[in-house]
């Protein structure tokens, strides 16, 4: 009886060590963003600040063909106020500025990621906004720089939380994702959207969309890339 006994518990300890062997070898989730957690990194002024040196290293090449969320905007206008900051000249451009105009962007690491022995992910912000007063703009973007070997090889958007509003006209776009721990990344993508026009209630008529994006880091690079409407 108590030989019996002994071998069941040695039976479920090792049923319980496999489960858990199993667990941490089964891809799982390993970083998280949406528009919450920019929330509340917006509001917490900690983290390391980056410089146009570094941002021109992090955003590589990729910054410059995302052109749906308007990133090689928003990065240009940040080496723009960046250098007026160094120069002593931001001041005075403050004291000017004019409906439409930026008026503040900010670069700040976020935190780096090991998915595999050869590849790493800096992942980092942009928060910005505009002039106070209509149109106004204001959002933040989650980065992810992709380092292969050593090197700068890829990168991509992971979230955004974008806002604009020049009444009637107003865009609420955002963006969040998953990591993997084997390197697959999935999206999803919301806008809501109202270009001033009424129903015949009076009612504003307000465009939705909704997307799904996923894709693959191998070998450094994004891979099997899907984008495509979502299926309620």
């Amino acid at each position: 009886m108590i030989l019996c006994i002994a071998g069941i518990l040695v039976f479920a300890c090792s049923r319980d060590t496999a489960n858990r062997d199993e667990e941490k070898s089964s891809p799982h989730v390993i970083f998280k963003a949406d528009s919450t957690f920019l929330a509340q990194f917006e509001s917490n002024a900690a983290g390391d600040t980056l410089t146009s040196a570094q941002v021109k290293e992090w955003a590589g090449s990729f910054a410059e063909k995302d052109t749906l969320s308007g990133l090689p905007f928003i990065v240009q206008e940040f080496y723009k106020l960046d250098s007026l900051k160094k120069t002593g000249g931001y001041a005075d451009y403050v004291s000017r500025l004019d409906i439409g105009m930026t008026k503040e962007v900010i670069a700040q690491a976020v935190n780096e990621l090991k998915v595999d022995s050869s590849t790493t992910l800096k992942i980092w912000l942009l928060k910005h906004s505009s002039y106070e007063a209509c149109p106004f703009t204001a959002g933040a973007e989650l980065l992810c720089t992709v380092v292969y070997k050593g090197r700068i090889a890829d990168g991509f958007l992971l979230a955004y939380d974008v806002r604009s509003s020049d009444p009637p006209v107003w865009m609420n776009s955002e963006l969040s994702g998953e990591i993997f721990s084997d390197g697959r990344v999935v999206m999803q993508f919301r806008e809501n959207s109202c270009d001033g026009e009424s129903d015949n209630k009076g009612n504003e008529v307000v465009y939705r969309e909704v997307r799904d994006i996923s894709f693959t880091i191998k070998d450094g690079k994004k891979s099997d890339v899907v984008n495509r409407l979502h299926q309620e």
